[in-house]
């Protein structure tokens, strides 16, 4: 036996000696660090675990002359006309309409939708302290007279002239005026009152009418009840009632108000069962005038006032700070009789600061009024008051802190004549509706603080990409449009002003509800995206009124887990198109799984076509958060076979998918003991693949080679990126230190050719890139310590006329071009930083 095994180990000895590579690397330990090509065999590179294995080159691939990007400064794409502080803003008047004016640098706007999407056009500007609109966006205006400090009130034509409204009876001098608007009206018109208050004389209304767009006609009356006791209205209200509304009216002793239809000239008006406030002291109406609003439903209403503590005799106690207080009730109505009953007792939802704005709120969580405070000129803060306890209104509310909907920080500020202090722009003119200006252009708008809504980008985006719209003669040509992604809604270059809200919700023949967003862009120039749902949605094109190209909502399966429940993000994903450009398939990420849609519907409701559930989870638990689809001919047809990298929290993978029905496959790929951040590949249509870490450092796949340096800082530290880009086969990385390129440099051969230094000591081609950074003009980098995000438009390939310049020997009968463009979302702005553009031919290049 164990002469058996004697030779048995001697014949195994043989066949080992004789198969020894004595001319080749075997595996060799080495040290990457080193950067020595020397330590292993020619033609080997040290890999970064330590291993000598066989070079390929895997790095960028030129169908001519590599290209260089151009960085010529950059410009700002976003926004545009109205990017200069506030100075004013006005409400649109109801959903539909959605219209609203903003003066900003000096210059006033009109905001308005087109085709489901917001822009600003400038308008003629107008001396006015409020506006408000009618449905064809004409403008009721209150404008400071320049003789006697009187305010009058005008309509600003289309044209932008100002003609003033004629009175009844003549407006007095030193008049101070409130607009104050109905809106959601059936035939979309706003009703409009005007609260007149004189110094020398009782306090006035008058309800503002025009005929067409001829001059319109305001008629005062003082209020009065039916005894002949004057009424002094420290704000204003409308009812919307129907078939009637009818205004309501806050004295400093209570509710005042009559259901009936108003006729110009003195109002006589009833006093109202309610438990209100009051009776306030003089000094608290001349330190700040209250405040009414109420909810969309106009069955909350609530006011704020200044609350002074008084004395039995009536005087006011010096030594007690005046205190912003809330009030709070709930209306009812039978018939003609309205009453109002309080909610809870009055109470200071601003400890130490004064309310800026409030907006009553009924939801299912039940009722509350959302507060915006201020302490002087220190900053904003939102609160959620829910209750009271409180023994006197100077003591604090129930409250609950309410995340603020954008940065407060960006609310712009002004001060009026007599302003000890600046105040935010916002629009008071609805009851139910406020809008906001900010300091780089933004406006918000909504009816409820807690849920105000951008008009235009004023954040950075979760994700970007491309979505198809149609055909605008008010805007640009249809086609594909940057777009931007946020918790808040779709943003598109869509008009003017640069990236304008898209209301998913306007395309849709379904309603979806406000709290439905889009998560994620499937399709790019196919307009296929992830909902919030978990549905897939897409933006189509389709023949509107009159033959018109008009774009609508459609919805294709819902993406279920492995448990049945609707997938939640992050949310990624690509098409796959064949030769005509049809799509063949969607590849979606959701969480921690993958799923795979062949030959994609759609239906204009969701839910119809069934449901979606994973092909493969690659790590349980583990989202993940990058994802690239190699479409190369051999690895995917988009049918039954393709393949890809994805990255989960802190791990790399190769997958694969196929087969019919098609299966999924996963295998880890270790490259270190860094933290990968983003894959993607290096051509659309290429089989090369790249994976960027944390410290900068890339590698290819699926060789493994290094292909880009570690970015350092001054002094040797490395540097976190938050970002990776591909500008035409050049890698983009964002920190929070800068915007850096990566690429070789060029220099020029002895006989005059360019040439990239891209070669090691020994003529391999395995020198790693270096990196760039990048600035704007001057040197500015708006990107540096912010929150920011990257996005690289691929433009279309195009086919130029033939040359007949030569190349390589040979003739280029067809030559191409082909344009990326970079942008760096920064906040509320959104620059093009740089371009590459690549050709087969170099007369073309450029």
């Amino acid at each position: 036996m164990k002469g058996w095994q004697s030779l048995l180990g001697a014949a195994l000895l043989g066949v080992a000696c004789t198969q020894l590579l004595t001319d080749k690397g075997n595996a060799f330990p080495c040290d990457v660090r080193a950067n020595d090509s020397a330590q292993c065999a020619p033609g080997e590179v040290c890999n970064v675990n330590g291993v000598c294995q066989r070079f390929q080159y895997e790095g960028p691939q030129f169908e001519g002359p590599a290209s260089l990007p151009v960085f010529d400064g950059g410009a700002l794409i976003h926004p545009l006309v109205l990017r200069e502080s506030a100075a004013q803003t006005t409400s649109a008047l109801n959903d539909s309409s959605t219209v609203g004016w903003v003066k900003a640098g000096g210059s006033s706007f009109l905001i308005h939708e087109h085709s489901g999407a917001m822009r600003a056009v400038p308008q003629v500007p107008a001396e006015s302290e409020q506006l408000v609109f009618d449905s064809q966006a004409v403008v009721f205006a209150m404008y400071q007279q320049a003789v006697g400090e009187a305010q009058r009130v005008g309509l600003v034509r289309a044209d932008g002239t100002l003609v003033a409204a004629g009175e009844t009876p003549a407006q007095p001098t030193n008049v101070g005026l409130s607009l104050r608007v109905a809106s959601n009206q059936d035939d979309g018109s706003p009703v409009v009152g005007v609260l007149r208050a004189n110094v020398s004389a009782p306090a006035s209304f008058g309800m503002l009418l025009r005929s067409g767009f001829g001059v319109p006609q305001v008629t005062y009356g003082v209020l009065s009840t039916d005894a002949g006791e004057t009424v002094e209205p420290l704000d204003m209200r409308w009812v919307l009632r129907r078939p009637q509304f009818f205004p309501l009216f806050l004295a400093a002793d209570g509710f005042y108000g009559r259901a009936a239809p108003w006729v110009p000239g003195p109002l006589t008006v009833d006093k109202l069962n309610s438990e209100a406030f009051g009776p306030l002291p003089p000094q608290s109406v001349a330190l700040a005038k209250p405040l009414l609003r109420h909810d969309s439903t106009g069955s909350m209403w609530a006011a704020s006032y200044v609350h002074l503590e008084q004395f039995a005799d009536g005087g006011v106690n010096p030594a007690r700070a005046p205190a912003h207080a809330l009030s709070v009730w709930t209306m009812s109505r039978e018939g003609n009789a309205v009453s109002l009953k309080r909610l809870w007792n009055d109470c200071a939802p601003c400890p130490s600061g004064v309310i800026v704005g409030f907006t009553p709120t009924v939801s299912n969580a039940g009722a509350a009024v959302d507060v915006w405070c201020a302490i002087a000129d220190q900053g904003f803060s939102l609160t959620r008051v829910v209750g009271s306890l409180a023994v006197d209104p100077s003591r604090a509310c129930q409250a609950s802190t309410l995340p603020a909907p954008f940065a407060l920080s960006e609310v712009s500020r002004f001060k009026k004549r007599g302003d000890l202090l600046s105040r935010p722009v916002v629009d008071q003119t609805q009851g139910d509706r406020l809008t906001v200006g900010g300091v780089h252009g933004q406006v918000w708008s909504g009816t409820s603080l807690g849920a105000l809504k951008p008009v235009f980008l004023d954040r950075t985006p979760f994700a970007v990409g491309e979505v198809t719209v149609p055909s605008d003669a008010g805007f640009a040509l249809g086609g594909s449009r940057l777009t931007a992604l946020t918790e808040v809604g779709v943003f598109a270059d869509y008009s003017q002003n640069g990236l304008a809200r898209v209301d998913v919700n306007a395309f849709s023949q379904v309603t979806l509800g406000d709290d439905v967003t889009v998560q994620g862009v499937l399709g790019g120039r196919q307009g296929w995206f992830l909902l919030s749902t978990g549905d897939v949605a897409r933006f189509a094109e389709s023949a509107g009124d009159g033959g018109n190209a008009a774009l609508g909502l459609t919805f294709g399966p819902t993406l279920l887990t492995a448990r049945g429940d609707r997938a939640q993000g992050p949310y990624f994903g690509e098409a796959l198109t064949g030769l005509d450009g049809g799509v063949l398939s969607l590849v979606a990420s959701a969480d921690d799984s993958l799923y795979f849609l062949p030959s994609p519907k759609s239906t204009v409701v969701p839910g119809q076509l069934g449901n979606a559930v994973p092909v493969l989870t690659p790590e349980p638990s583990s989202p993940i958060r990058s994802l690239a689809i190699e479409r190369s001919a051999l690895a995917t047809n988009g049918v039954d076979r393709l393949r890809g990298y994805l990255v989960t929290a802190r791990n790399l993978y190769a997958f694969s998918m196929s087969g019919t029905p098609i299966r999924g496959n996963a295998e880890p790929i270790v490259l270190g003991t860094g933290e990968p951040v983003e894959v993607w590949m290096d051509n659309p249509r290429g089989g090369l693949g790249r994976v960027g870490y944390r410290d900068g450092e890339i590698f290819t796949l699926p060789g493994g080679f290094k292909l880009v340096e570690p970015l350092l800082a001054d002094g040797g530290t490395r540097l976190q990126v938050v970002d990776y880009e591909n500008l035409g086969g050049w890698p983009v990385a964002l920190t929070n230190d800068g915007l850096y390129v990566a690429y070789w440099e060029q220099t020029t051969t002895p006989d005059g050719k360019l040439e990239l230094v891209n070669k090691d000591l020994s003529g391999n081609l395995t020198l790693p890139m270096p990196w760039h950074e990048v600035t704007l003009a001057g040197g500015a980098a708006p990107w540096k310590g912010r929150p920011s995000r990257l996005f690289v438009r691929e433009g279309p390939v195009e086919f130029l006329t033939p040359t007949s310049s030569l190349r390589d020997g040979g003739p280029v009968s067809q030559p191409t071009r082909q344009r990326f463009t970079l942008y760096a979302f920064v906040g509320e702005a959104v620059y093009e930083v740089g371009t590459l553009t690549r050709s087969n031919n170099d007369v073309v290049k450029q």
